[in-house]
């Protein structure tokens, strides 16, 4: 199983976003764990993201980075805007 690191970003798009809605949080915490334990077979993204993985919860999507034996959160918005984001 890998570990999870979070970006600043990703802390602050979770709290935003799931800080209403526990329903919403527990799904959230679910998607993770298994980003966790299989990140290899969720989709890559292409330029200018590449090097990126996503992964859909509703409307929302949670972007990644895979680095060693650590999975890095990048990005948790809705999918109309995620794409536009910082990653860095």
């Amino acid at each position: 199983m890998y570990k999870a690191e979070y970006s600043k970003y990703f802390g602050r798009d979770y709290a935003k976003t799931t800080q209403k809605n526990l329903g919403f949080r527990e799904q959230v915490d679910k998607k993770i764990q298994q980003v966790l334990a299989y990140p290899a077979v969720y989709k890559n993204l292409k330029k200018p993201l590449q090097g990126y993985r996503r992964v859909h919860v509703g409307p929302f999507v949670i972007t990644f980075k895979i680095d060693g034996k650590f999975v890095k959160f990048v990005r948790l918005a809705h999918h109309d805007e995620v794409y536009k984001l910082p990653h860095d």
